[in-house]
């Protein structure tokens, strides 16, 4: 999932980088004379595509940059070392690369951007410089709701930190716990892959729908009145109720501690006689109220999750094996079992 936010990354960096030039006039195919190469799939070869672009703006390009380009090719990295940003323009001859904010998203950025000076610029006479007319700041909300109960708004943004080089990464507004902020990062990264990456139409109830069937639900016993009440399924039942009541305004929140109380079972209570009109205080492995419950879930996840106006959708064309939706479904599947153990952890 992490190579595919990167495209997610590059795709919002994008817009932000034409916005800042005033427009950007993007180089599509060989033999056409726009100004601007953005590293993504144009349906022929990266490598083609870098080659075709300098040949373009540097018509005594001689040397085989194809080659070097796929010689550069690191086993078990599904990218090829190609910038994901060149302009060419009279007094604007640069290139960025985009990468994760961590030092080894920062390591393998330092390592491209030498490449392509020293192996690809320097020899063949090229005269890039590494970008400085982009800020590289974009600071966009694209999650804004409630977690577990909890409001809070996830922002993407990115820096500059050297010459030619940007890097992002996603920022909760509120402190909610290492736990929640990885299981809510890890969701929101999914949501956006789906927002941005897939060609058809966004219809967010069909994302939800895609996510609760391969989601395997992780409830092992019942939990509420008359219910076996295992500590982690209790847990379990807790937290997604919060879940719930935080978007829909009830208060307050339980506490996730594995017990069960009349509070737990009041809550599941309450659920049943809002959402699924049968009413017994338990919730049963399998059962149409923990089902709708996490039916709930998905929904407020993927209903909360943003694509502004910068961020256009476009088709994707994978350079991984995996197809996208195949690689969402698998998030969609491990989703519930990550909420599970974090309720466990939660409650100790």
């Amino acid at each position: 999932m992490s190579s595919l936010f990167g495209d997610v990354a590059e795709i919002v960096v994008k817009a932000h980088y034409c916005k800042e030039k005033g427009g950007c006039q993007e180089f599509l195919k060989p033999g056409t004379l726009q100004t601007d190469f953005f590293d993504v799939g144009m349906g022929f070869h990266r490598c083609d595509h870098l080659l075709a672009y300098l040949h373009t703006h540097n018509p005594f390009l001689t040397a085989d940059v194809r080659a070097q380009c796929l010689a550069r090719k690191e086993p078990g990295d599904p990218h090829f070392p190609v910038p994901d940003i060149i302009t060419t323009e009279p007094g604007r001859r640069e290139f960025y690369e985009i990468k994760p904010d961590s030092a080894d998203g920062l390591g393998k950025a330092v390592k491209k951007v030498q490449w392509f000076e020293d192996e690809v610029c320097a020899p063949n006479g090229l005269v890039y410089g590494r970008g400085t007319v982009f800020s590289g700041a974009v600071d966009e909300v694209v999650w804004n709701g409630t977690w577990f109960g909890v409001p809070v708004k996830v922002r993407f943004t990115t820096e500059m930190p050297r010459n030619g080089i940007v890097v992002y990464k996603l920022c909760l507004d509120r402190a909610l716990g290492e736990l929640l902020e990885k299981l809510l990062v890890k969701a929101v990264v999914a949501a956006l892959i789906y927002l941005l990456l897939t060609a058809a139409p966004v219809v967010v109830p069909a994302f939800a729908v895609l996510l609760a069937s391969a989601a395997e639900p992780p409830l092992q016993q019942s939990v509420g009145s008359g219910g076996v009440n295992a500590r982690p399924d209790v847990a379990y039942a807790q937290l997604m109720l919060n879940d719930w009541r935080g978007q829909n305004g009830v208060s307050p929140l339980l506490d996730v501690d594995g017990s069960v109380g009349p509070k737990t079972i009041g809550a599941i209570t309450l659920f049943q006689q809002r959402v699924t009109g049968i009413v017994d205080g338990r919730f049963d492995p399998g059962g149409q109220g923990v089902g709708a419950l996490e039916s709930r879930h998905f929904e407020s996840l993927t209903s909360q999750a943003s694509a502004t106006a910068h961020m256009e959708q476009r088709e994707f064309e994978q350079e991984e094996e995996a197809p996208l939706l195949e690689s969402l479904v698998e998030a969609g599947r491990d989703h519930l079992a990550s909420v599970y153990r974090t309720a466990g952890a939660l409650a100790g």
